[in-house]
């Protein structure tokens, strides 16, 4: 069966000080990370480098348990992140025969509405996500 898409993940992340400033990975995503002069800045910054790496991957990691991370001669930080962009990027269009009254049928063809953009949007609105 296949598991559930979640929309949202939490994922730990590492930050180390050097001098003045900060810089932090995250293990799960190898291509996330980030420099700052805060961990207030790092935490903002981590979250986008994160979402920004999952927008573009088709493979999206479990989190790593926090217990589970090493780090090294850091602290861990756990952070959240929202997988839509990352799930508009990667999905396709797929073709779904729906039925639909006549009159609005006809009413949404007199008026070139775009019926699949109007239930996609009506979807998005109904889970929160548009």
């Amino acid at each position: 069966m296949d598991k559930e898409i979640e929309f949202v993940m939490s994922y730990p992340v590492v930050i180390h000080q050097e001098d003045d400033m900060f810089w932090a990975s995250v293990p799960d995503v190898s291509s996330a990370f980030t420099t700052g002069a805060t961990v207030e800045e790092i935490l903002v910054k981590i979250k986008e480098a994160i979402e920004l790496a999952l927008s573009t991957t088709l493979v999206v990691p479990e989190p790593t348990k926090f217990s589970e991370v090493d780090a090294e001669d850091g602290f861990v930080q756990m952070v959240t992140v929202s997988l839509i962009d990352y799930l508009r990027a990667s999905s396709k269009a797929i073709r779904k025969n729906v039925t639909v009254p006549s009159y609005l049928s006809e009413l949404a063809k007199k008026n070139g509405d775009n019926v699949s953009e109007i239930l996609t949007k009506a979807l998005e609105k109904r889970y929160g996500i548009g």
